[in-house]
């Protein structure tokens, strides 16, 4: 039996912070968020206090609290400790700019994920491309890119990944089952 790793108990309360306050919609109170995780407004205050005072969160004139400036800079560089990411860059927006075809850039993520590290719009109105995700990290079997990347895996390692989370249908055009994602991955290779 594999033993658990030692984490550190505050900074995984501070981080479930940043993670609600990403997926809400509306800035949120200190109040609503210690309800959310459980714990003590006083101690939730002060995690808050922290990251407003280092940017990573906004405090508005309501004491309510919404992601800041400091977070959105630090998860832009996450794309920049890929090497090819500078010339990738370059070339995406050059077809982009030629064609006007939206181009999607993601890396695989163990186990089963892609991060859409690169996103440009289409501006070619004939093109009707989907919007750009609200989230950057989302099973390779949804998305385009990621069954891309998918193909380039033998059959038994995509049925391996596939297995790793439940197939869950986002879209009505998500393929809900390893028999059609395999043969989707044939067409694509």
């Amino acid at each position: 039996m594999a033993q658990e790793k030692v984490t550190f108990k505050s900074l995984e309360k501070t981080l479930d912070i940043m993670e609600i306050l990403s997926a809400s919609t509306r800035p949120l109170s200190a109040s609503e968020l210690s309800i959310r995780l459980e714990s003590k407004r006083t101690a939730v205050y002060a995690a808050l206090n922290t990251l407003v005072k280092r940017g990573y969160l906004e405090k508005d004139s309501d004491s309510k609290f919404s992601i800041g400036p400091k977070a959105y800079e630090t998860g832009l560089h996450y794309k920049y400790k890929f090497p090819f990411i500078n010339i990738a860059e370059y070339y995406a927006y050059k077809l982009n700019d030629k064609w006007g075809f939206q181009i999607n850039l993601a890396v695989f993520r163990e186990p089963s994920d892609v991060i859409l590290i690169l996103a440009t719009l289409a501006t070619d109105s004939t093109y009707h491309a989907p919007r750009i995700p609200e989230s950057f990290i989302m099973p390779a079997y949804t998305t385009s890119v990621g069954k891309v990347l998918l193909a380039g895996f033998e059959d038994d390692k995509v049925r391996e990944i596939i297995d790793e989370n439940p197939l869950k249908q986002y879209t009505k055009n998500t393929l809900s089952s390893q028999e059609a994602i395999l043969d989707e991955l044939v067409q694509i290779r």
